[in-house]
């Protein structure tokens, strides 16, 4: 059997229960309620970190977190808009270190530039910059977090 960390973090498995362990590595995952950033919490998840989730369409994120605790993962769900610093900073106040974060929220639009509106550009613009940029300050800011820029993107 293996020891360290990981193991221990695996050991500790529960459907429905996250149990925290100083040692047991935490990661943030934005756009966790679906396609890539579903992937990556899994992933984080089945890799041994307690994965903080967060996504602003909360049924979905909820069925997500709550699949992945059926296969006894160490998620938490965070129902937040990446571009509102108040949400995302109350889900990074709920750790006291970040040891990964993936930004995996994304929006996009199929107009053409001939019939896409500002507001859909302004919004495209937020969530994939801001969006990246708010949770990446959020870690940072952290005094505890051993974040650094190998584990961010």
């Amino acid at each position: 059997m293996k020891s360290g960390p990981l193991a221990r973090a695996r050991s500790l498995s529960e459907p429905g229960h996250v149990a925290f362990s100083a040692e047991t590595p935490v990661a943030f995952v934005t756009g966790a309620a679906q396609g890539i950033g579903r992937a990556c919490a899994e992933r984080l998840a089945r890799d041994g970190f307690i994965v903080h989730a967060l996504d602003r369409h909360a049924e979905t994120l909820e069925r997500a977190v709550s699949d992945m605790r059926a296969q006894g993962l160490k998620v938490v769900a965070h129902t937040a808009d990446v571009c509102v610093r108040q949400q995302v900073a109350s889900a990074f106040d709920s750790v006291n270190r970040v040891d990964a974060l993936v930004c995996a929220a994304g929006v996009y639009s199929d107009a053409s530039i001939e019939t896409l509106t500002e507001e859909e550009f302004r919004r495209v613009l937020d969530v994939n910059v801001i969006g990246t940029f708010i949770p990446a300050q959020e870690a940072l800011d952290r005094k505890s977090t051993r974040l650094n820029s190998s584990h961010a993107n």
